[in-house]
């Protein structure tokens, strides 16, 4: 019992020691889910600031705006990123100057001219501002929301309504619809015929299996021949009859010849013979289509039976 003790007690040691190895070498090899995260945010700020800086060189400044806002919303605020954060305040001041949005253009260029060291944007910078500060000067004064004014009190006044004279009173009629119940007579059945086109290709596809079987028989025919010339020649074969030989060809070659010929004529009335079939079977009725004058006839019928029906 001590010995499964032991035994139990070293596996337990054994297990936990190997669990705190696998969680150090997993949080030294997966990155934390906030670096990732701030790495995905650094991807998605300098993909708008390329895509704001084009559109700031094409003179669209009202996208370009929005692009480089959103970068500089993205883009993580720390001393890392601090240039990337004076460049994008720069280029968003000068598209609010373009946008005629000088109280937001002010705030930038001021926030950049007290953190940045280039001279050059600096002095740009400045001059904007100078503007800017003259345009702000004469704009008005935003309006301060006011508080509400009380309403004064309304004193409801009641009015008596005047009599006046009764309406008359109408009388509603009910009408009532009596359908017709009678039944117009029954319709006799469409009259239907056979069209003949699909019995003609059934019959062409009969007539080719017709013909590969005669065919058939006179390739047989033409083996027999070519089986007895070959017998002759095996029997008295000398020099003299070179002709046999030629025969026997000439009957070997016929017979291929029908025999291709039977063997197309069988294929070719089969798939007639079926898809005739086929057509007999689907499409083969049709309804008659009544003339002129049948319809004058059925037409005349059909006034003197609903005459004799309503009497």
């Amino acid at each position: 019992m001590d010995g499964i003790k032991r035994h139990l007690r070293h596996h337990r040691q054994v297990f936990l020691w190997m669990g705190l190895l696998c969680g150090l070498v997993g949080g030294l090899v997966s990155p934390s889910q906030a670096e990732a995260k701030e790495e995905y945010s650094i991807k998605d700020a300098r993909r708008f600031y390329i895509t704001g800086m084009r559109y700031y060189h094409k003179g669209k400044y009202t996208v370009a705006e929005a692009q480089l806002a959103l970068a500089s919303r993205l883009l993580p605020t720390t001393k890392r990123y601090a240039k990337a954060h004076r460049r994008l305040r720069y280029y968003l001041g000068i598209c609010y100057v373009k946008l005629k949005q000088y109280r937001k253009a002010k705030r930038q260029l001021e926030h950049f001219l007290k953190t940045s060291k280039d001279a050059s944007r600096r002095k740009n910078a400045q001059a904007l501002l100078v503007k800017v500060n003259r345009k702000v000067a004469a704009m008005p004064s935003p309006k301060r929301e006011t508080a509400p004014t009380p309403r004064p009190r309304q004193t409801i006044v009641v009015v008596p309504k005047e009599r006046t004279q009764p309406k008359p009173r109408t009388r509603k009629v009910k009408v009532v619809v009596v359908k017709d119940r009678r039944q117009p007579p029954p319709q006799a059945p469409p009259q239907m015929r056979w069209q003949a086109w699909p019995f003609i290709v059934m019959g062409v596809g009969v007539g080719g299996l017709i013909a590969g079987g005669v065919f058939g028989y006179l390739t047989n025919d033409a083996l027999q021949q070519r089986d007895q010339t070959y017998d002759t020649l095996a029997q008295g074969m000398t020099p003299a009859n070179p002709p046999l030989g030629i025969e026997i060809a000439i009957h070997h070659r016929k017979a291929e010849n029908m025999a291709l010929i039977a063997n197309a004529s069988f294929i070719g009335g089969g798939v007639l013979t079926a898809t005739g079939l086929i057509l007999v079977l689907t499409v083969g009725r049709v309804p008659v289509q009544k003339t002129s004058i049948s319809r004058r006839f059925s037409q005349q019928q059909m006034t003197t039976s609903m005459g004799v029906f309503g009497q």
